[in-house]
């Protein structure tokens, strides 16, 4: 229950956070990036979770509720803002070094999560929970850009 409440807590900070990436993103980079991250990050959870069975969930409601605060808000919006710092003006190192501790972090989740007990891995890994989150920041950054290149189109103030 602690668990679920830190889990609450932390998700409505990060949707609070939104207010300070305005500054930084144009809402509908925010949303777009936002809705394209939770949905490519929900949809191979279940893929992974239940097709191809690699990651398994004990059945119960707070960890359900954990794991889904946890997908939904924290992870997206940590994408998000690396997102911002990728498309600012800082050096690259600095931005390699943030795109590296994101991947840490988003990693240590996965990890948290597998030695609290509410997720085991029979066929999967922490470094296969690396490479996803990779992929799932690399597809992000190229749908900014086609949504970026739709607003300049469209003729939307930036």
């Amino acid at each position: 229950m602690v668990i679920l409440l830190s889990s609450i807590i932390a998700s409505i900070i990060a949707l609070m956070s939104i207010l300070l990436l305005r500054k930084r993103f144009h809402p509908l980079k925010i949303f777009g990036c936002y809705l394209f991250v939770t949905t490519i990050h929900q949809i191979t959870l279940i893929v992974i979770s239940l097709n191809l069975k690699l990651i398994k969930f004990p059945n119960k409601e707070i960890i359900f509720w954990t794991i889904k605060l946890s997908g939904t808000f924290l992870q997206p919006l940590a994408i998000v803002w690396l997102l911002s710092f990728i498309e600012s003006n800082i050096h690259v190192y600095k931005k390699v070094i943030l795109f590296v501790t994101v991947i840490c972090l988003l990693v240590l989740m996965d990890y948290f999560f597998l030695q609290v007990g509410y997720v085991t891995f029979p066929k999967w890994g922490l470094h296969y929970s690396a490479l996803k989150y990779i992929l799932l920041i690399l597809l992000t950054i190229l749908y900014k850009v086609f949504l970026q290149k739709l607003i300049k189109k469209e003729q939307v103030n930036v």
